[in-house]
C-alpha cells in the first residue's frame, strides 16, 4: 500500500456578465461606435488583466441605429454577444440603449420680396429642416401691410418687418 494518492480536480471558468454600452446621440449624428465592459472578474483582475485579457476574443456589438433613425424611436436597443475567454464564461448579456434627442433646424429665412401698393405678395422661405410647419409673422415697419397665411397685400408705400418660423417636428428643435 503506498501513502500516495491522486485525483483529478475540475476548475471551471468564472462567470462573468457583459454589458453594451449606452450612448446619447443627436438626431442625423453618424452611428456610435459601441464598446462593452464586464463584471465579474474575480482575484483582483479587472479587464486590463493579462489573465483575462490572453485568449480573450472580444464580444461583438450591435445596434439597428442609424444617422436616419427618428427621435420617435429612442431608446434603440445595444446588445454584445459571442466571445470567449480562458478563464471566464460570458454567462449573461446585458443590453444597453441609444438615446436620440432633436436636433436644431438649419438658419431659415423669408425670401426677399418687392411689390407695389395695391399688390399681393406670395412669402416664400429658404432654409430649415424637417417637416415642421411654416408660419410668418409680420411686426414694426413703415407701410400698411396685412398679412394672410403666406400673402402679404400692401396697402401703402414704405417697409414691412416679416419673418417665418418653421414648427418643431418629430426630429428637429424651433
Amino acid at each position: 500500500n503506498s501513502g500516495t494518492a491522486s485525483m483529478t480536480v475540475t476548475v471551471n471558468k468564472a462567470s462573468m456578465t457583459v454589458v453594451a454600452s449606452s450612448h446619447t446621440v443627436t438626431y442625423g449624428d453618424a452611428t456610435t461606435s459601441l464598446s462593452r465592459s464586464y463584471t465579474g472578474f474575480v482575484n483582483s483582475e479587472d479587464a486590463s488583466s493579462s489573465a483575462f485579457t490572453t485568449g480573450l476574443v472580444a464580444p461583438s456589438c450591435t445596434t439597428t441605429y442609424t444617422s436616419s433613425t427618428s427621435v420617435s424611436s429612442s431608446g434603440i436597443a445595444t446588445s454584445c454577444s459571442g466571445g470567449s475567454a480562458t478563464n471566464y464564461s460570458f454567462d449573461t448579456y446585458t443590453a444597453g440603449s441609444i438615446t436620440i434627442n432633436k436636433a436644431n433646424q438649419a438658419a431659415i429665412s423669408v425670401t426677399s420680396t418687392s411689390g407695389t401698393v395695391g399688390s399681393t405678395l406670395a412669402l416664400t422661405y429658404t432654409g430649415g429642416t424637417g417637416t415642421g410647419s411654416i408660419s410668418y409673422q409680420k411686426s414694426n415697419g413703415s407701410a400698411t401691410c396685412t398679412l394672410s397665411g403666406s400673402n402679404l397685400s400692401v396697402s401703402g408705400a414704405g417697409t414691412c418687418l416679416i419673418s417665418v418660423t418653421k414648427a418643431a417636428d418629430t426630429n428637429y428643435n424651433i
